[in-house]
């Protein structure tokens, strides 16, 4: 095994498929790497830094709209951090949470924030001490 290879997040149905590819793709400039399939059986991926996004139609049933807890968006700076959530708040994608600092573990700094996306699921931009250069 040679580590993560993508993350895939399931819309419901076409619609919110398109939305998701067009605000991953816009929003935070990811490039479409591929497309596949067409209406409920759509898929893409988007290139992120090292990791693959998958986003993918999932057919119209009643599971919910997004199976991950959250995605975290590595920030440069703490800075960095509320910018993005201000960015995206002013786009009409709420702050759930923060932007905050904490420890984690007791000596890892970090400094967070939490937006929802377009189909509901959590985005976070993140900052750890240990990142800064």
């Amino acid at each position: 095994m040679r580590g993560l290879h993508h993350v895939c997040l399931k819309a419901n149905g076409k619609k919110e498929f398109d939305k998701a590819v067009e605000f991953y793709s816009s929003v935070f400039g990811l490039p479409l790497l591929r497309t596949w399939g067409e209406e409920n059986t759509s898929g893409a991926m988007l290139q992120m830094d090292g990791i693959i996004l998958e986003i993918v139609a999932g057919g119209e049933d009643s599971t919910p709209n997004s199976y991950w807890r959250h995605i975290a968006m590595h920030c440069a700076s703490p800075e960095e951090v509320d910018a993005e959530a201000a960015r995206l708040a002013a786009m009409g994608y709420p702050t759930t949470k923060g932007p905050f600092s904490k420890n984690l573990g007791g000596s890892y700094p970090i400094h967070v924030a939490f937006c929802e996306g377009p189909l509901g699921e959590e985005i976070e931009f993140f900052y750890a001490e240990e990142t800064r250069q």
